[in-house]
């Protein structure tokens, strides 16, 4: 078995979200009720800025970092993780595989057949491993999914 995924995975679904939380939110709960801090920055303003601040960085987390999962390969299976729970998908139940190349990592998206317990639509960062190498190597196992074009 081979982890395809990127060990950033890791730093990015969990580890940064913890911290930015773990920091943030103490402070902006603490300005706002802190008689200190609020004469310094009167006003609804500046209690509606920490809100929306807190809001946008939760949204932005829940929307990107939140949906990436840890990816195992072998002759029989998919191995897909979010750190809580792993699951086990047959290769005929992938429908799609999609490629998005960002600056330093290559996204994909695994799309399943049926939703399972960790979704229908699976993220994932690619490692040095390459998704397509491992496809070029064995493709009687992705023989099933027509090539996307993205």
């Amino acid at each position: 078995m081979i982890r395809i995924s990127s060990s950033w995975t890791l730093m990015l679904r969990l580890f940064i979200p913890a911290f930015w939380i773990s920091f943030f939110l103490p402070l902006s709960v603490a300005s706002l009720i802190s008689h200190d801090v609020r004469s310094l920055f009167r006003g609804a303003p500046f209690s509606i800025g920490v809100i929306v601040f807190m809001i946008t960085g939760l949204l932005f987390f829940y929307f990107t970092s939140w949906k990436l999962h840890r990816v195992d390969l072998d002759k029989e299976h998919i191995y897909i993780s979010d750190y809580f729970r792993t699951i086990r998908v047959p290769y005929p139940l992938v429908t799609q595989i999609r490629e998005t190349d960002l600056f330093f990592f290559k996204l994909y998206k695994l799309t399943l057949a049926t939703k399972g317990r960790l979704g229908k639509h699976l993220h994932f960062l690619e490692s040095g491993r390459s998704m397509r190498d491992w496809i070029d190597e064995n493709p009687e196992l992705f023989s099933h999914i027509s090539e996307d074009p993205a």
